[in-house]
């Protein structure tokens, strides 16, 4: 039996769109539509998924009838220049992959947009979904935690073996996976950076994030309270540690990919928005922006 709860249209339909794709097709989501530059190109996959309705021009896949939300996989400098034709076009809620924008300014433009003209608008961050995730917060209620979060950010490696592009943008396509996983975890808000010796760090009394442009290691972050340690490693992976009379005993291991079928996150995130949990995160999401204009990167 079809779920009814979505009927989407994709625009896009590269490596992300298709992860979503197979969690839809689990979860017996039929996709209504999709848009892509080349529709030849994609038919096998097309035809995989059942997907009748197929165009190359966005403004036309807009205009058909019958989705009830839009799921945009663009790249990521293309978000930001069609977003404005999307919300135009269409009343129904738009799910979209990051970077909504690559400026401050912009995603500013996008907040008024949509709150004048009343549209529903989300941006996926999967990693906010992942099981560690919640972990980690139901810890933080109960707990004291003091956070030391290092970050790696692989700048030249990524510019040269990704995407020339990428330069100048990283700050919001990549850091801002890593930034809003902590800073959501701890509703940090407007904590800007420190640029010392060619290293930045986001710090207050309960939390210190380096990040070390060009550094080789992994994510890494040790959350400490009384009675607990936490250990993350990637994001991916967490360790937990209880205190015992002046012990660290191990007591749990979470992975995200093992315990996940599919892309980490990404499950739990589309069962979010089926059961109508997933808020608007517009503004969260801009105010996540004003802490990262500074990095210069």
């Amino acid at each position: 039996m079809k779920n009814k709860s979505l009927y989407p249209l994709f625009i896009g339909f590269g490596k992300q769109a298709q992860e979503y794709a197979k969690v839809f097709s689990k979860k017996k989501i039929k996709i209504h539509s999709v848009c892509v530059s080349n529709i030849k190109k994609k038919k096998k996959i097309f035809d995989k998924y059942k997907i009748k309705n197929r165009f190359e021009n966005i403004e036309r896949a807009l205009l058909n009838k019958g989705f009830n939300s839009i799921f945009v996989f663009l790249p990521f400098n293309l978000i930001e220049k069609k977003i404005f034709t999307i919300l135009k076009t269409s009343n129904v809620p738009v799910y979209t992959e990051k970077p909504i924008a690559l400026s401050f300014n912009k995603i500013v433009k996008i907040e008024k947009f949509v709150r004048k003209n009343k549209k529903k608008i989300y941006i996926l961050y999967n990693r906010n979904h992942y099981k560690l995730f919640q972990v980690i917060q139901n810890f933080n209620k109960k707990e004291k935690f003091i956070l030391r979060a290092f970050i790696p950010e692989r700048i030249k490696q990524t510019i040269n073996n990704i995407d020339k592009n990428l330069k100048g943008h990283i700050r919001y396509h990549l850091a801002s996976h890593w930034i809003n996983f902590f800073f959501s975890i701890h509703k940090i808000k407007n904590l800007q950076p420190i640029h010392n010796k060619g290293e930045i760090t986001y710090k207050n009394k309960k939390i210190e994030i380096l990040i070390s442009p060009n550094h080789k290691g992994y994510i890494s972050a040790i959350y400490i309270s009384k009675n607990y340690v936490l250990f993350l490693l990637t994001l991916e992976q967490l360790f937990v540690f209880k205190k015992i009379n002046k012990k660290i005993k191990f007591i749990k291991y979470y992975n995200e990919f093992s315990e996940n079928k599919f892309k980490p996150g990404i499950e739990r995130l589309i069962s979010f928005i089926t059961k109508k949990k997933f808020k608007s995160n517009l503004t969260d999401i801009r105010i996540l922006y004003n802490s990262l204009k500074k990095l210069n990167y």
